[in-house]
């Protein structure tokens, strides 16, 4: 028998048209199964990732990264700012003032965590209000005693973009000094909607009514710091505190909203295990309807031997109308898998109007609608490797990247994608597929060119005159860049130069041995900077 006519004969058995009703309700049946089951997986996981990107890109674009604060009101903060802006995975800083706030309209009271921003800032304007127009932006920025609140505390007091307001400022906040409660009139701008649990908490003032009214007077609170990567804060605000004076502290986002983004990450892991589980039910289906196929064509198969078939032959043509069965579901299930994710935003919106109800309040949902991102790889990657091990493989990467791949430094500044894998019925685990995520960045890394990274801090030295030459030549001597000198009096010079770390060491002993004590330094992480092949040929060995 040739292949077209087992080709032939599957089909047959498959589809409708082939005459065959039992089979054919089968196979009907099992494809349904896959494609309820895969097009149901798409759906979810686009709704998963949906949230897990509304969190890093609408939640996190709006709440600052790493939050730096005092003990005492920040009076230079501007000079604070260009010294934590010098650190290369900071992107922007601005400076902010809190203070607890209480509004009150009519006979409507609401309580609020007041916010100063400042608004000729570019950087805090992006961030703080890009849900709102130019002419509201300008608004802001023109009234001295302006203010945005989010839609929820707007709601409930029932105002409007025109309205007055009176803010209520308690006497003093804590290990402050006590002093007379503050009433003020504002006037309401604009209304913020971001669709986040923000909407609820947020008001914003301008930054030097927020200072006055929270008794700091031309100081702030604190500086709110952007970073270049969301999952590095914990290090970035370790350093950046030990670059600031003495009485700073750090907070990031992963202490406020942490256990709201590795809650969906489980959620995510958990509803795909439960739905690979449909998926394995429907597969089985399959198989089971096949059986119920090969009873239903005894009488065929007999014919089929009469005339010559082999038992082969027999095999692969059912072996085909599997196959047919599983390729057409788990297409048609994609499709309406990706049509369904396209269309379910605005299903669920058109429900809420029909029934006037919200599904989703950010009383206690981190966003008020239905947030989908589909994916290609959701719909075509993922079959070598199962997805429940697909947050095994990023553990593993990311902690061969703390380990480093090269001369044992952490790896800084790559991409990583999965583009296959393969899995095993038994021995495939979450720890497996992490010693393989691991093993391959070290594979992909011995094929690439490593750059190794290192410190450089800014110092500044105070030197006498007539060492100055010597100061210099040792600085260079050190693989030091002097960026200029400048006369601090009359018998004193002052040095600038950036200086790799590791040259450093024991530059305290060496200085006072050169100047015979009489020059000072101060010193000052600037940023990293990669390693000249000399030096770094000393590092590795």
């Amino acid at each position: 028998m040739s292949a077209w006519e087992r080709l032939r004969i599957a089909v047959r058995y498959t589809f409708a048209f082939g005459g065959a009703q039992l089979s054919t309700f089968l196979s009907s049946l099992s494809m349904l199964g896959l494609v309820l089951a895969i097009s149901l997986l798409i759906v979810v996981l686009s709704v998963m990732n949906g949230f897990d990107k509304e969190m890093r890109e609408r939640i996190l674009g709006m709440v600052p990264h790493i939050t730096l604060h005092s003990a005492i009101p920040i009076a230079n903060w501007r000079e604070q700012m260009a010294l934590v802006g010098q650190h290369p995975d900071v992107l922007e800083v601005t400076p902010f003032t809190e203070f607890d706030a209480l509004f009150m309209r009519g006979g409507q009271i609401e309580t609020a965590k007041g916010v100063g921003i400042d608004s000729s800032d570019p950087a805090a304007v992006a961030r703080q209000l890009a849900g709102l127009g130019e002419e509201a932006v300008a608004a802001f920025a023109a009234i001295p005693n302006s203010l945005i609140l989010g839609v929820g505390i707007a709601d409930h007091l029932g105002v409007k973009p025109g309205d007055e307001l009176t803010l209520i400022v308690p006497g003093a906040g804590p290990g402050q000094e006590a002093r007379a409660t503050r009433f003020e009139s504002l006037k309401l701008v604009a209304v913020l909607k971001t669709g986040t649990e923000l909407d609820q908490v947020a008001a914003l003032v301008q930054l030097p009514l927020a200072s006055d009214l929270a008794g700091l007077g031309t100081a702030v609170s604190g500086l709110r710091v952007a970073t270049r990567d969301l999952f590095d804060v914990t290090r970035i605000g370790w350093e950046l505190m030990n670059n600031m004076p003495t009485g700073y502290y750090a907070t990031n986002w992963m202490m406020t909203h942490g256990n709201l983004y590795s809650a969906i990450q489980l959620s995510r892991d958990l509803v795909t295990i439960l739905l690979f589980s449909i998926i394995a039910v429907a597969a089985f289906n399959v198989v089971s309807s096949l059986v119920l196929v090969v009873f239903d064509k005894q009488g065929s198969i007999a014919i089929l031997r009469t005339l010559g078939a082999a038992p082969r032959d027999i095999a692969m043509i059912f072996v085909l109308q599997g196959a047919m069965i599983g390729l057409v579901g788990v297409t048609l299930g994609a499709v309406l898998g990706a049509a369904g994710s396209l269309v379910v935003p605005d299903l669920v919106s058109g429900l809420e109007r029909l029934l006037d109800m919200n599904f989703l309040n950010t009383d206690v949902y981190p966003v008020s609608f239905l947030p989908v991102d589909l994916l290609w790889r959701d719909i075509v990657v993922g079959g070598a490797v199962p997805r429940q091990f697909i947050p095994s493989v990023e553990k593993g990467v990311r902690a061969q990247m703390n380990k480093g791949v090269h001369a044992g430094y952490p790896v800084v500044d790559i991409r990583v994608t999965l583009v296959d894998g393969k899995a095993h019925s038994v021995d495939s685990s979450d720890m497996a597929f992490q010693m393989a995520g691991g093993l391959a960045l070290r594979e992909a890394a011995a094929a690439a060119r490593i750059n190794l990274l290192e410190p450089v801090d800014l110092i500044t030295v105070r030197v006498p005159d007539e060492f100055v030459g010597a100061v210099l030549g040792d600085l260079s001597a050190r693989r030091g860049h002097v960026l200029g000198t400048e006369q601090a009096d009359e018998s004193h010079n002052v040095i600038n130069a950036e200086v790799p770390q590791v040259a450093l060491t024991r530059y305290a002993i060496d200085l006072r041995s050169l100047t015979h004590g009489a020059a000072t330094f101060t010193r000052m992480f600037a940023r990293y900077e990669p390693m000249p092949e000399s030096a770094a040929a000393k590092v590795q060995g």
